[in-house]
């Protein structure tokens, strides 16, 4: 018995700091800069923002030969690693703002 008001306090106090970051303007300030900032950077690293949805929707290799020109030797710019770690990088980018959204989106569901 003494376990569960053991537990019982623990998850209060975990629900008490988590309500108070939430009711901290700071805090959601800084969440909504983050969010902003991590968009920014995705959009600029595609280099075209009407290419995003390519980008999160098909892996590096069904991408290479859509992004990639070839010079007049055929030989492509810029190599596939290169590239492939680009595209793994737009895909963590857009994973975490996804994941701050749903974050805003509990911050502003508790505040009402």
């Amino acid at each position: 018995m003494n376990f569960i008001y053991g537990l019982q306090a623990i998850l209060l106090d975990i629900w008490l700091f988590v309500k108070s970051l939430i009711f901290n303007q700071l805090f959601t300030g800084f969440i909504w800069g983050v969010f902003l900032a991590l968009l920014a950077t995705g959009f600029i690293l595609t280099k075209n923002p009407k290419n995003l949805p390519k980008y999160l929707k098909y892996s590096p290799t069904q991408n290479f030969e859509k992004f990639n020109k070839k010079d007049q030797k055929g030989v492509y710019e810029v190599s596939y690693s290169q590239f492939a770690k680009k595209h793994h990088l737009i895909n963590l980018i857009f994973t975490f703002v996804i994941l701050l959204l749903l974050v805003l989106t509990f911050i502003l569901l508790i505040k009402l």
